[in-house]
């Protein structure tokens, strides 16, 4: 079992999203006691006012933002690259995206052409507990590591206090391989207090749980939450 994790969930990052107190329209604070990530009552409210989806490659785009999103990360393996010394020769512009490129209006308005956050919260869809059903969701100012804590501390909870299975797990291991580049590039250096490059380690994380499963990395990217049936109403019985 990956112990770091468990070590590191005793140590949360500041603004972890809690239960708290506070009306949906007072509720302003992303600091809270307690470190997980939430379903509480005012979730509702919090998540789709002001929230975009995790992973983003499989809730946020249509077809054609897909394809957008593929050339976007082209462009930033090749400037990964060139950050580390290689001749990577030109580096192509991508395309801006359009209203077209989301799934919801709400999804563009936050992130218009150039794709950056302006959410105040993310919410994880697939990662609901059984219990009540209400969305995850965590505060969206987290860097990539905290983020990444909190996915990682969510799945192991998920996966040993509630018993969830290997396709209830997949999502929230397919976020957490979204994290990966931007933690290799950002939180790679020697973590001081556990020793670790934090990059690498959740690279090993991802892939050793992927494997326990019986996902492949490619599983992963390809998940996409099921599909649920719309409601037909009651046929009127004829007169």
């Amino acid at each position: 079992m990956p112990a770091l994790i468990n070590r590191r969930k005793s140590t949360p990052p500041a603004g972890w999203l809690t239960r708290c107190s506070a009306t949906p329209s007072s509720c302003r604070s992303p600091r809270c006691t307690r470190a997980t990530l939430t379903s509480t009552w005012h979730n509702w409210w919090l998540a789709w006012s002001r929230q975009s989806p995790f992973p983003s490659c499989l809730l946020r785009y249509s077809d054609s933002g897909l394809r957008k999103r593929a050339q976007w990360e082209d462009t930033w393996a090749l400037q990964r690259r060139e950050d580390k010394g290689e001749s990577v020769g030109s580096i192509p512009v991508p395309p801006k995206y359009k209203k077209e490129d989301f799934l919801k209006v709400t999804f563009w308005d936050l992130r218009g052409g150039l794709d950056v956050p302006k959410e105040r919260w993310v919410s994880y869809p697939g990662c609901e507990r059984g219990a009540d059903g209400s969305l995850p969701i965590a505060w969206a100012g987290w860097d990539h590591l905290q983020q990444a804590t909190a996915l990682a501390a969510y799945y192991l909870e998920m996966k040993e206090s509630e018993g969830w299975e290997a396709a209830r797990l997949q999502p929230l291991l397919a976020g957490l391989l979204e994290l990966v580049p931007w933690l290799e590039q950002w939180h790679n250096e020697v973590d001081p207090v556990y020793g670790e490059r934090m990059g690498a380690y959740y690279k090993g994380f991802v892939s050793e749980e992927a494997r326990s499963h019986g996902f492949t990395l490619d599983d992963l990217r390809a998940w996409k939450p099921a599909v649920t049936a719309a409601k037909r109403g009651r046929k009127k019985a004829s007169a």
